[in-house]
């Protein structure tokens, strides 16, 4: 069964546990949903109900945070008006930073609420080919990869080149002052929420995913005692792993998912009641 509500697509698989983990796929920038579907079906066959969407170009470039978080807020009332869906176990799926950036904001919203349920609800963190470290000019290069030739683009173009400049103006995020790019890794470094498990996968030539800095990333967690399995490639393409490496992406997802679901998370009726994702509700 597939529901749907403006960007927002959710399937259920037929015969889908009652307390099968709800994973919320979160599309890189450009995504097709033709793309994301493909996802989408490799989890409903291992009975995984899903929700999944792509942050637009302009909020996913906007030198201020509130067009991302008017999505993350969004993102979750559309689950929660899903009475199948809002009560489930969560895992968040993120794909580059267009995913990550919906992520940063949910993590955003939790801290501003002080919502301790939220994170108890939520399972695990999968990262493909994310979080990507903000270089100069890497914006512009994504921009160049999701967009045809034409005056849109040139458009687009020229409007980076305006938030670039006004980011250090308007775009703070963090309480000590750090730009846009540094506050956005931080939270990816401090982002699990009591040490759920988390899924990296990505390649070391990856030109809009720096393997390096991720490596780093990677690196810091596993010293903090943070729960982090890795599947990194030598040679693959941005958020296209599952498609040069099927076998290796599918193994590592199906064996990462397995270990932390099998027999242990069920939320019971009176739980469900009290489901966090109330709190963000805009109905």
């Amino acid at each position: 069964m597939q529901v749907e509500k403006g960007a927002f697509k959710a399937v259920i698989p037929k015969d889908c546990s009652l307390d099968a983990p709800l994973i919320v796929i979160l599309g890189w920038a450009g995504a097709q949903d033709k793309s994301l579907v493909k996802y989408a079906d490799l989890l409903s066959i291992q009975g995984y109900p899903t929700v999944r969407s792509v942050l637009p170009l302009p909020r996913l470039f906007s030198p201020h945070p509130a067009p991302r978080r008017w999505w993350a807020e969004n993102l979750l009332s559309f689950i929660i008006t899903q009475p199948s869906l809002y009560h489930r176990p969560l895992i968040f799926y993120a794909f580059s930073n267009g995913g990550a950036f919906v992520l940063e904001q949910i993590s955003h919203l939790v801290a501003n609420t002080n919502n301790t349920k939220l994170k108890q609800q939520t399972l695990a963190f999968i990262y493909d080919s994310a979080p990507a470290y903000m270089h100069p000019g890497t914006a512009k290069t994504v921009l160049k990869s999701s967009m045809p030739p034409g005056l849109s683009l040139s458009l687009a173009l020229s409007m980076q080149t305006l938030s670039e400049f006004l980011s250090p103006i308007v775009g703070r995020t963090s309480i000590n002052g750090k730009n846009r790019s540094d506050a956005f890794w931080d939270t990816m470094i401090d982002l699990h929420w009591g040490g759920k498990p988390q899924l990296y996968l990505y390649s070391a030539d990856d030109p809009l995913c720096d393997g390096a800095m991720l490596d780093q990333l990677v690196e810091k967690k596993k010293m903090e005692g943070q729960r982090v399995l890795v599947k990194r490639w030598e040679q693959s393409g941005h958020c296209a792993h599952l498609r040069h490496h099927p076998v290796e992406y599918s193994n590592a997802l199906g064996e990462f998912l397995n270990s932390i679901v099998v027999g242990k998370y069920t939320i019971n009726e009176s739980d469900a009641e009290q489901s966090p994702l109330l709190l963000y509700s805009r109905l």
